[in-house]
């Protein structure tokens, strides 16, 4: 941040360095997915970023592709601060489903109500109980007639990687999406945790240098 600049209409205004790109736009451009080396570079750099803001007792609130940004020059994601508040650290879902985008190029839940949107998620990861999330039947807006999913297919959307270049995932790869997208937020793994999974010490290791479409 370079200044904050205040006025009678907006408010406060923060002044950042320019970066080049959004990346929910460059990937809009690109023919092809991020490979896996690729996605593991800029999920190492998101994850720094998002425990520096947890470290601070910041939580960003609006973790998204549109408010990732790439630098030409730096080869790396900035994080757009859109809405951040002083609060507990619970967007690592949001990073979940940024990961799932960056290897599919596309939303992983892609509901359009709100209603969709839960019947999608319990779909792909199966419906929540007292076992799964305890204290979930007592969660405001819970209703008895959402779908009843038994099972995880998370795997159907990630079959096993048959070569490097693949979008599918390994089992460490599904096992740290899987502990992103953990319904109790109490089990979710923290932004430090995840930074030292071991899907980024397998092959292929996070790329030096990531495809910039100028």
């Amino acid at each position: 941040m370079k200044e904050v600049v205040t006025d009678d209409f907006d408010g406060v205004l923060m002044v950042m360095e320019y970066v080049d790109h959004k990346l929910k736009h460059h990937m809009e451009r690109m023919k092809q997915p991020f490979n896996q080396s690729e996605v593991k570079r800029l999920m190492m750099q998101l994850l720094e970023g998002v425990s520096y803001l947890h470290d601070n007792y910041v939580m960003h609130r609006d973790l998204k592709t549109s408010n990732l940004l790439l630098n030409n020059n730096v080869q790396g994601p900035r994080t757009s601060f859109g809405d951040e508040k002083l609060f507990n650290c619970y967007c690592m879902w949001s990073v979940g489903c940024i990961m799932a985008k960056l290897l599919s190029k596309k939303p992983l839940f892609d509901g359009i109500t709100e209603l969709e949107q839960i019947d999608k998620i319990f779909r792909t990861l199966g419906t929540p109980n007292e076992l799964t999330w305890p204290g979930y039947s007592k969660l405001p807006g819970v209703m008895p007639n959402f779908v009843k999913q038994r099972y995880n297919n998370l795997r159907n959307k990630f079959p096993i990687a048959v070569f490097t270049g693949s979008p599918a995932l390994t089992e460490l790869g599904i096992d740290l999406l899987s502990k992103f997208l953990t319904y109790d937020p109490e089990k979710r793994i923290t932004a430090k945790q995840a930074f030292d999974h071991g899907w980024f010490h397998e092959a292929p290791l996070p790329a030096e240098r990531l495809r910039i479409c100028k």
